[in-house]
């Protein structure tokens, strides 16, 4: 993230134009450094935060990690827990990858679990020789499963979304 003094001097740039345009400011970040001076910021220019979380501890922690090797999980859900007790809306964003395939409904079902309501999806996509990018295939199953879950446990407030990606003049796996 840029520094809090940084961002709120563009937050005070807009105060410029608020009467003119509606402004949302909408964050992605890993969260780990949240702290109590930016929860504050959040509130008072009611910002949105997007979480990089790719599902459980397990699934997150396989390929987002601190240098040095560290699982980020904990700290991550640690301030997910702050963010929540502050009524700071908020929703994760995770990252799909062939290598990392997990059932959508068990993700759905942690998802709930830890009290996440808004959750994003967005595939790999790389040059067709890496393992890493999600077929078209999988894409489509992981999404279907999504929302079979959310239909078995139906929730008005829960929100999925995904960022649709087509690479041009690729074939479909």
């Amino acid at each position: 993230m840029v520094g809090i003094k940084k961002f709120e001097r563009y937050l005070n740039i807009q105060k410029e134009f608020q009467d003119k345009l509606t402004i949302q400011n909408i964050i992605q970040t890993n969260a780990t450094f949240i702290n109590e001076d930016w929860i504050k910021l959040f509130k008072e220019y009611n910002i949105r935060i997007g979480i990089s979380l790719d599902g459980d501890a397990t699934m997150h922690n396989q390929h987002r990690k601190f240098a040095g090797g560290l699982n980020s999980y904990s700290v991550i859900e640690e301030k997910i827990t702050r963010l929540k007790e502050e009524g700071i809306p908020f929703g994760t964003l995770g990252v799909l990858t062939e290598k990392k395939y997990v059932p959508a409904k068990q993700i759905y079902k942690h998802m709930s679990q830890i009290g996440v309501n808004c959750f994003d999806f967005t595939p790999a996509i790389y040059d067709e020789e890496d393992a890493c990018a999600l077929t078209n295939k999988t894409y489509f199953r992981f999404f279907k499963e999504l929302f079979d879950a959310h239909q078995e446990n139906f929730q008005e407030e829960v929100q999925i979304q995904e960022e649709v990606q087509i690479k041009i003049g690729s074939s479909p796996h």
